[in-house]
């Protein structure tokens, strides 16, 4: 639909290294997480928490002037090194790595 061919008309990587980006983005965030997230991380299970207006809850939340704090989804590499941070390893690698082995049926299905 677009006549744009990879290798022709973007003749170099936009990332040459997927990984070493990987890892510095995931110490960006978790650098985030560690100097500015006091109150926002969940010390319970490392998951990052928002607050909720208790008028948006009306009658569920008994004191109006309560701070209600939610967990959110987040990714376990994050909490993995923010609890770790001079970890070398992250058994959370979000990055599906090539098997030159793995073929056909054996492939992960998407």
């Amino acid at each position: 639909k677009y006549n744009i061919c990879l290798g022709k008309d973007y003749p170099k990587r936009i990332v040459a290294d997927l990984e070493t980006c990987q890892k510095g983005s995931i110490q960006d965030v978790t650098d985030a997480r560690r100097n500015y997230g006091q109150g926002f991380i969940d010390e319970l299970n490392g998951r990052d928490k928002m607050e909720i207006p208790p008028s948006l809850l009306g009658e569920y939340i008994p004191t109006q002037n309560k701070k209600l704090m939610i967990p959110l989804i987040t990714r376990n590499e994050f909490i993995y090194k923010t609890v770790n941070p001079d970890a070398d390893d992250n058994p959370y690698d979000s990055v599906l790595k090539y098997d030159k082995n793995l073929v056909g049926a054996e492939l992960p299905m998407m």
